[in-house]
């Protein structure tokens, strides 16, 4: 089954858990997002089996309607998410190492990280934009589909 709007739609009410009272079905910002990730997925990704493409679209597309809705005049749900999550905080890049007088800590950064754009430092703030670079991931070195 192929990505549309309105199964967009479905994935916002039934995995992204917001309802109508939030967001309303004719909603701009609904339909912007899943244009931007419809024109941003891989249509190559179909050809391994639909549902990768079909859940690549919807994720990638929620990731950009948290970032993209308005509140209501009624709800403050998205600015309450983006302050939460930090979407609107700049993360140029991961710290491997901090210390102090008493203290030291150092991470190993993997390699695919070091590539990462400031687009996909941002997709990592939410559980559907991990989602999308995880499956990305998974499946790009088996079919060269990895922007990593």
């Amino acid at each position: 089954m192929s990505p549309t709007l309105m199964g967009f739609i479905a994935f916002v009410r039934s995995d992204m858990k917001i309802s109508d009272d939030i967001l309303p079905d004719d909603a701009q910002c609904l339909s912007d997002s899943y244009e931007l990730a419809s024109a941003q997925v891989l249509r190559s990704l179909r050809s391994l089996q639909p549902v990768f493409y079909r859940l690549a679209v919807y994720n990638l597309a929620a990731a950009y309607l948290i970032e993209l809705a308005p509140d209501s005049e009624n709800s403050h749900f998205f600015a309450d998410f983006r302050r939460k999550y930090g979407l609107n905080a700049l993360i140029p890049g991961i710290i491997s190492s901090s210390s102090d007088n008493g203290t030291s800590q150092n991470w190993v950064i993997p390699d695919f990280v070091r590539t990462m754009t400031p687009r996909d430092l941002q997709l990592m703030k939410t559980v559907w934009g991990r989602f999308y670079l995880g499956l990305l991931r998974d499946i790009g070195p088996y079919r060269g589909l990895s922007q990593f």
